[in-house]
């Protein structure tokens, strides 16, 4: 099993990817193109949370570990959704 800590060091660098390609897709002018950033952030979070998702059912983390990522991960994905323009 891997220890809390490891799992909020594999949170952290993935947080960091999406808050990168957040602030590139923010300096648009476009929304078009804002659009595609904000759908690259959403896409790195669902990646994520699908990883979450093995490391728990091959037994590698505990759901109680990986529970809180994942919760802050949807929270994110939602957050991103609202920025989005039609």
């Amino acid at each position: 099993m891997i220890e809390t800590n490891d799992a909020d060091l594999v949170h952290d660098d993935d947080y960091d990817v999406d808050c990168s390609i957040l602030a590139e897709g923010n300096g648009r002018r476009s929304w078009k193109e804002k659009n595609r950033f904000f759908d690259i952030s959403i896409a790195s979070i669902d990646e994520v949370d699908a990883a979450c998702d093995l490391l728990v059912a091959f037994q590698l983390v505990s759901i109680l570990v990986i529970g809180p990522v994942q919760r802050d991960l949807r929270i994110a994905a939602a957050m991103i959704m609202k920025l989005r323009r039609p």
